[in-house]
């Protein structure tokens, strides 16, 4: 199981409190950090709003054995039933998914232990466990999280050194979603490529600028 030390830090109220530390971020703060350290950090503006609503992964350094790093924060919207003009739900997608070895060498063994996750920012506290986040064996690994309600709109990716991964999955639940990738395995220095991303109802305009759509209307007539 994995261990780490968690850092604490004071949670913000409300997401959008969050929204404003996130969008003062600068790109130079996406820097690999250590399981529920970033958390922390994130609350300080370390980890930044997802402009466009796509995150790419370019030859990015996986976390290494047994710890997990905080990625990207998006906000999804889910429309109520009763509106009848749109899709229901926000669309997660990953794109060309894999991972490699840093070093260039060849990985002829299965492993199955680093996973992409979408977790709800207001509980992440409540469903990571900084002293034990990992499961499985050390070739094919999983992040495990706490009995909590929110578990439900949890979604998972396993990114695997054979294939091309790609894979779409809804989600069913409005708010702020913290992009995680883990390693739950023993394997260290690994690279990961590919996109994630989420398209609302609306496109990919972010959850919480949705009803600013007519205001970006007027601007561009």
């Amino acid at each position: 199981q994995a261990v780490a030390q968690a850092h604490t830090a004071a949670r913000p109220e409300r997401s959008d409190a969050l929204h404003r530390e996130a969008a003062a971020a600068t790109s130079s703060a996406m820097m690999p950090l250590t399981a529920l350290v970033v958390a922390s950090l994130a609350l300080a503006g370390s980890v930044p709003q997802a402009a466009a609503e796509i995150y790419r992964f370019d030859n990015d350094e996986v976390p290494g054995p047994y710890t997990l790093d905080t990625k990207y924060l998006f906000y999804a919207w889910a429309k109520e039933k009763s509106e009848m003009n749109l899709a229901e739900f926000p669309v997660l997608s990953g794109a060309d998914l894999r991972i490699s070895d840093a070093t260039g060498a060849e990985m002829t063994k299965p492993y199955r232990s680093v996973q992409l996750s979408m977790l709800p920012w207001d509980d992440f506290h409540k469903l990571v466990d900084p002293t034990s986040f990992c499961g499985g064996s050390e070739e094919e690994g999983y992040i495990t999280l706490q009995k909590y309600p929110s578990k439900a709109w949890v979604n998972n990716i396993t990114v695997l050194p054979d294939k091309v991964t790609a894979v779409t999955k809804k989600i069913f639940k409005t708010g702020v979603y913290a992009l995680v990738l883990s390693n739950c395995g023993s394997k260290a220095d690994l690279k990961i490529t590919g996109t994630i991303g989420v398209k609302n109802p609306y496109g990919f305009l972010p959850g919480n600028e949705y009803y600013r759509l007519p205001l970006y209307g007027w601007v561009t007539l």
